[in-house]
């Protein structure tokens, strides 16, 4: 037998799993495997430059909306 809700009763609690490892563990871990970290050591260059973009928007004092419109024109 299927238990149902009964709206009556109010939401039933949810159930969450804690979480074991944050995401910082869970990509050092990534990095282990060979094949993952050399495609992410790819993109090093693409990291190393979208961080250098938000930094100089950021300084600018731009939000991603004024830096877009400035770009377009």
């Amino acid at each position: 037998m299927i238990a149902r809700h009964n709206p009556e009763e109010g939401m039933p609690p949810v159930k969450r799993k804690p979480r074991t490892r944050t995401h910082r563990q869970m990509a050092e871990a990534w990095k282990k495997d060979p094949e993952f970290k050399a495609a992410y050591d790819e993109l090093e260059t693409d990291f190393t430059l979208l961080r250098e973009l938000l930094a100089a928007r950021r300084l600018a004092g731009l939000t991603l909306a004024r830096a877009l419109k400035a770009t377009l024109k």
